[in-house]
């Protein structure tokens, strides 16, 4: 569960975040508090839970993810 676990909820973690990024047009700022507060919010919830998953592999499955498929959602204004 620690190894395949980190991952998924990575994913999970990138997809809200990935929805939640498509909506923001011209606010910089909040872009950069969302893509930290995703990667804080991310290790510490998988670090806390229950049944114990992996957080370094959650956040690098995110890092994954967020160069792929995220950085699309995100304006270009913004970066």
């Amino acid at each position: 569960m620690l190894s395949l676990g980190g991952p998924l909820l990575g994913l999970v973690f990138g997809f809200i975040a990935n929805i939640w990024l498509r909506k923001i047009i011209n606010d910089d700022v909040l872009v950069i508090t969302i893509s930290f507060v995703t990667c804080y919010l991310l290790f510490f919830v998988s670090e806390n839970l229950k049944y114990s998953v992996s957080g370094i592999l959650a956040l690098v499955t995110l890092g994954f993810f967020m160069s792929a498929i995220g950085r699309t959602s995100i304006n270009h204004d913004s970066i």
